[in-house]
Formats: C-alpha cells, structure tokens, sequence
C-alpha cells in the first residue's frame, strides 16, 4: 500500500480491520498533529 513509507499515519490507520480501532488510530493522529511534539508515538521536535 504504502511501500515508500511516504505516510506512516494512513497506513497505520488503513492497516486496523475494526472500524473503532481505525477511529481510535486518527483521534490518536489527530492529537499528536495539533500537539506537534510527537510523531508516531516517538517524541519529535520540529526543525
């Protein structure tokens, strides 16, 4: 699907077979995004 790894969010998020986990997944990308100090649950700093 994405073998470049170009977005690791919508592939984690296609990859959940549960309709609740895949809510869950973008509530949990939607948080990190606004926060802006994480990226796939791994601490980040911006540039």
């Amino acid at each position: 699907m994405f073998k470049n790894g170009k977005n690791d969010y919508l592939g984690w998020i296609l990859k959940a077979k549960r309709p609740e986990t895949k809510e869950k997944r973008i509530a949990k990308m939607i948080e990190e995004l606004r926060n802006g100090d994480k990226y796939m649950g791994m601490n980040y700093r911006a540039k």
